[in-house]
């Protein structure tokens, strides 16, 4: 399964790396659900002029239920970049906990877990903030402070870096075909599909993906 989501992605991160003049080799180390590269970049790169191209390989990314992120180092003399792709393996999901008057939860792809931080300091962006009774706020920068009922979820994108506090998520659940999927006319007008289960409470699926992508 991993090797089949692999070779879907390869054309796609193949384009990334041909934006970026490396200066010498390249490393590659693919993980469970993760692929990086790294390597040293020539200094004369000037870097926004791939910026719409990487904006496009992005949402390619974003389509695929993968994450595009890059960690740009200045060392001086030169830039070190690592480039990481983050993707799905099967379909996993988290249950976040929402108000008991909302009348539902909230599910995500596991795959975010991955990018719950709790480093508070990390600079002025945007911030997406969803509380537990699904209102959504568009901030500048993390609050000073956060409740402890709140995962913090960063994404380091190249360009315009993004940030996610919404209320804990709980516990795990698979599906094993979109049969499992059945609309319960919430009406809600975020991406995505209801999700009911015999023994529990509706559950909204919020497509984090879909809503990058937007």
């Amino acid at each position: 399964m991993e090797i089949d989501r692999l070779i879907i992605l390869l054309p796609t991160i193949l384009s990334v790396i041909d934006q970026f003049k490396f200066a010498g080799r390249l490393d590659c180390k693919i993980e469970t659900g993760r692929i990086v590269f790294s390597g040293a970049m020539e200094f004369d790169q000037k870097i926004n002029e791939i910026r719409e191209e990487i904006y496009k390989l992005t949402r390619l990314l974003f389509a695929k239920k993968s994450i595009l992120t890059f960690d740009l180092q200045d060392e001086g003399n030169k830039f070190f970049l690592t480039i990481v792709v983050d993707f799905m393996i099967g379909e996993t999901y988290r249950v976040v906990e929402m108000a008991d008057e909302f009348g539902m939860d909230l599910v995500i792809d596991s795959l975010f877990d991955k990018f719950i931080t709790e480093k508070r300091q990390i600079g002025a962006h945007n911030i997406i903030e969803i509380s537990e009774h699904f209102s959504i706020n568009s901030l500048w920068g993390v609050p000073t402070q956060l409740d402890k009922s709140v995962d913090l979820y960063h994404f380091n994108f190249l360009f315009r870096p993004v940030s996610l506090i919404i209320p804990r998520g709980g516990k795990f659940f698979s599906l094993k075909n979109k049969k499992d999927l059945i609309h319960t006319g919430s009406g809600y007008s975020v991406t995505g599909w209801d999700i009911k289960t015999c023994d529990c409470k509706p559950k909204y699926y919020l497509d984090l993906f879909s809503i990058f992508n937007s």
